[in-house]
């Protein structure tokens, strides 16, 4: 796994929740998809960065035939004609992958351009719950946070504290 997670991990998280589980992958293979079904996955995610429109319909296509869910992500404008995909949600990562310099502004700025019928996801970047505040505003109903949660020794606790001043 390209983000320094396992398999193992949703294997082991999936008894233990009543949640959706996302495998955040770089994926691009039919094959991992059905990985993602046998471990207990109930989304995937595609990077439309590393896929032609073309791979998105067809493992689009292939993870609804598995019951999964997809979450497309898009990092620019060059990638809104990915949008009118058959996808459940689509993702605006605020992580410019040439750089890796993280604007959260970049949601703001492609939120009018994205399809009202989409779930919209926020991703990367999100430190504080005023900006999920004004993202929500913007049209968001996700988000994706980490780097905020593990950069603490008590991810839970701060998982907790950011929860609760929503």
């Amino acid at each position: 796994m390209y983000f320094g997670g396992s398999l193992d991990y949703i294997k082991k998280a999936r008894p233990l929740v009543n949640l959706p589980i996302l495998r955040k992958d770089f994926i691009i293979d039919e094959y991992q998809l059905f990985q993602a079904r046998h471990i207990g996955a109930d989304a995937v995610l595609l990077i439309a960065a590393d896929l032609s429109k073309q791979e998105v319909r067809s493992l689009t296509a292939i993870a609804h035939e598995l019951a999964l869910e997809v979450l497309l992500e898009l990092h620019s404008e060059h990638e809104l004609d990915y949008a009118d995909s058959d996808v459940d949600a689509l993702g605006v990562n605020n992580r410019n992958l040439g750089t890796f310099v993280t604007d959260v502004q970049n949601s703001f700025r492609m939120a009018a351009r994205l399809p009202e019928d989409k779930v919209l996801v926020s991703e990367s970047g999100i430190s504080n719950p005023d900006t999920i505040r004004l993202l929500r505003e913007a049209g968001y109903r996700g988000f994706l946070i980490g780097e905020t949660f593990m950069k603490t020794d008590t991810p839970g606790e701060t998982l907790k504290n950011f929860i609760s001043r929503l």
